[in-house]
């Protein structure tokens, strides 16, 4: 009997292990499709969207399990909608993040995404300071405090407007940010401000050429 009980034990678990292995596999290609597109929509944000792409998210969707992935969906269904010039979501973005934050409640990029999908001032401000709060030196927290900040100067407290200037001025001397920094320059309605802080400090980057 003991013999029969560690051999059946044994053929459930072996069975699991034929069934999750390809979705795993699956799950792995498809989160590294997926990776590099983002950045290929980043790198060219002028592209067609390919006829796969769809069926990427359709895939992807089926099949994710992690607050990364989570967010990797969402920016990729944000770049088809915004490729295809303003058409429908392929997904409720917020209800994607909300559910991002259960599996993975201090990852401070959910927070950054569902702050730039606020649609209101005081919603937007509780993001933010969670960002803030869960990823204090993660580069998109930092970024996102520093175009909040800049974008409503005259309201901010010069405490925030110092802490987002050394931000700012940080985090242009670091190359692997700079496409980043470029990025979120150039679609802010802040733009020369930051431009001025960082000629201020004999900084040049991409945006404000």
């Amino acid at each position: 009997m003991k013999l029969n009980l560690v051999s059946i034990v044994t053929l459930v678990l072996a069975s699991l292990l034929l069934i999750a292995s390809p979705l795993s596999l699956t799950n792995a290609l498809t989160s590294k499709a997926m990776t590099s597109r983002l950045v290929s929509f980043a790198h060219h944000p002028e592209q067609t969207i390919r006829r796969s792409d769809e069926q990427l998210v359709n895939t992807a969707f089926g099949l994710v399990g992690t607050a990364h992935q989570l967010n990797n969906l969402v920016l990729f269904s944000q770049w088809m909608s915004y490729l295809e010039q303003g058409g429908e979501p392929y997904l409720d973005s917020q209800s994607v993040l909300q559910t991002s934050t259960h599996i993975r409640p201090v990852w401070s990029n959910t927070y950054v995404e569902l702050a730039k999908l606020s649609e209101s001032e005081s919603e937007r401000d509780r993001y933010i300071n969670l960002a803030s709060l869960f990823g204090p030196y993660a580069p998109s927290s930092r970024l996102l405090m520093i175009e909040d900040t800049f974008t409503s100067w005259e309201k901010a407290d010069l405490d925030k407007q110092v802490l987002a200037s050394q931000h700012l001025v940080s985090l242009a001397r670091i190359w692997r940010h700079r496409d980043a920094l470029d990025t979120m320059i150039s679609y802010s309605p802040a733009k020369q401000r930051m431009c001025n802080l960082l000629a201020f400090n004999t900084i040049k980057v991409r945006a404000c050429a």
